[in-house]
C-alpha cells in the first residue's frame, strides 16, 4: 500500500507492506521503520520491503509485523496531484539534511503510536538521519516537563553507513565537483523532462542494460527527470558533504546497544579504512561486513540477499517479538 502524508509542511510518500498507515495500529506490537539513502525515492525499496516482510510474515505467522518506508521530503512527487509541494528556494530548511531528520522525527510522532516497538532500517544517509533521530527525539523528550509518550525504537540497522567524512571518501570526491555546478546542470534536465514518456523509459533502460534491475527502479527512476526533485536532491547532498564530517563518536558510544552497522568491501562511501576505525574505536560495536559483495546500492542488485540477512538479525534483536509468539502459541 501506498499513501502520501503532510509532514513537516511536505507531502511525504509512505510505502507500507502489512497493516498500513491510516490503518487501526492496535495489533501492531513491532513495527520496522525504513529511512532512504539519497535520492530518498522510496519506492527503489519496493522490492527489498517486500521480501523482508515476507520473510518476517514467514517467520513469526502469528505476529503482525509491518515494513514501512518513507521517502525523504520532496524527492517523490508521482500520483500527489493534489498536493501542493513548498517552493525550495523559500522553505530550503524543510529539504536540508537538519530538516530531513527534522521530518522523521516529526513522522514518527504523528503516525507511529507509542505501544508500537519500531525496529529501524537506515541506508547511507538514511543512517545519519536515524542518529539523529534517536538524539533529537530524546532532546524533545527531556524538554517537557510532561513528555508526550513516543514509541520505543529497539534497534537500527545501518546499511552502508555514510555518517562521517563524507566529502573525502573517493564518492565524495567524484560528486563535490558536480554539486558546485549543479545550479548549471540541473536546468539540461528541463528539456529531458519534456520528452515523451515512452522515451524517458527507454532512455532508463538502455542505463540500467545488463544489470537485472528490479520492475520497481524504472518508475523510481522516472522521478529523476522531474527538474525540481533533482534540485531537492542535490541540495540535500550538498548538505550532506558540508556536514558529515567528523563521526558523532557521543551519539554511537550512547546509542551502540541499539545500533547494528552493515558495512561494505567496495563502498565508496565508507571506505574499509573508516570500517577499521570504528572498531578499534569501538571495541564492542555490533556489526558485521558484508562477505556477499553487494553494493551499496543494494536494491538495485541485492534486495533479497539483504532480506535474508536482515531477517535473520531482527530475529535476534527482537526477543520480545519471539516471547509473544510463544505466549500466543501457549
Amino acid at each position: 500500500m501506498e499513501a502520501y502524508r503532510v509532514v513537516n509542511k511536505v507531502p511525504t510518500k509512505v510505502l507500507t507492506f502489512g497493516t498500513g498507515i491510516g490503518d487501526n495500529l492496535l495489533d501492531v506490537k513491532h513495527l520496522v521503520l525504513l529511512f532512504p539513502g539519497n535520492p530518498g525515492i522510496i519506492d527503489y525499496y519496493r522490492e527489498f520491503m517486500k521480501e523482508l516482510y515476507v520473510r518476517l510474515r514467514s517467520k513469526y505467522p502469528k505476529l503482525n509485523i509491518p515494513v514501512w518506508g518513507i521517502s525523504h521530503a520532496g524527492h517523490q512527487t508521482e500520483g500527489s496531484h493534489e498536493y501542493t509541494f513548498p517552493y525550495l528556494n523559500e522553505n530550503p530548511e524543510v529539504y536540508s539534511l537538519e530538516g530531513q531528520c527534522t521530518h522523521k522525527v516529526k513522522f514518527l510522532e504523528s503516525f507511529v503510536p507509542p505501544h508500537i516497538n519500531v525496529i529501524g532500517i537506515g541506508h547511507s544517509i538514511g543512517c545519519k538521519v536515524w542518529m539523529e533521530t534517536l538524539k533529537r527525539m530524546d532532546e524533545h523528550i527531556n524538554s517537557i516537563a510532561e513528555p508526550k509518550k513516543r514509541p520505543n525504537i529497539s534497534k537500527v540497522f545501518m546499511l552502508f553507513p555514510t555518517i562521517e567524512r563524507m566529502r573525502y571518501t573517493p564518492n565524495g570526491q567524484r560528486t563535490l565537483p558536480l554539486l558546485k555546478w549543479s545550479k548549471f546542470l540541473t536546468p539540461l534536465l528541463w528539456p529531458i523532462s519534456l520528452l515523451p514518456l515512452c522515451v524517458q523509459k527507454w532512455m532508463i533502460q538502455f542505463h540500467f542494460r545488463g544489470t537485472p534491475v528490479p520492475e520497481c527502479a524504472l518508475p523510481a527512476t522516472l522521478q529523476l527527470f522531474n527538474y525540481d526533485i533533482v534540485k531537492r536532491i542535490a541540495f540535500m547532498a550538498k548538505c550532506e558533504l558540508e556536514q558529515v564530517v567528523e563521526l558523532d563518536t557521543a551519539a554511537v558510544e550512547k546509542y551502540m546497544g541499539k545500533l547494528f552497522f552493515y558495512f561494505g568491501t567496495t563502498d565508496g562511501w565508507c571506505p574499509l579504512t573508516f570500517v577499521d576505525e570504528m572498531k578499534e574505536r569501538f571495541p564492542k560495536l555490533e556489526h558485521k561486513v558484508c562477505e556477499n559483495g553487494f553494493v551499496h546500492a543494494f536494491v538495485l542488485e541485492n534486495s533479497s540477499g539483504m532480506a535474508d540477512f536482515l531477517k535473520d538479525e531482527i530475529t535476534l534483536a527482537s526477543e520480545d517479538a519471539k516471547k509473544d509468539e510463544d505466549l500466543m502459541e501457549k
